[in-house]
């Protein structure tokens, strides 16, 4: 795969920030999204 490939599908990978916005925080309740950002409450449900 070459860097002209790599540059011309640049736009079809989701970022990070795209995904989580886009595909992970729609079809979670807020209360477990609000659970997976905090570090301290994700270590104490566990």
């Amino acid at each position: 795969m070459g860097i002209l490939t790599i540059y011309k599908n640049r736009k079809k990978v989701l970022g990070l920030n795209e995904r989580s916005l886009n595909y992970i925080r729609r079809y979670n309740k807020k209360k477990a999204v609000e659970i997976a950002d905090d570090k301290l409450l994700t270590k104490k449900s566990t």
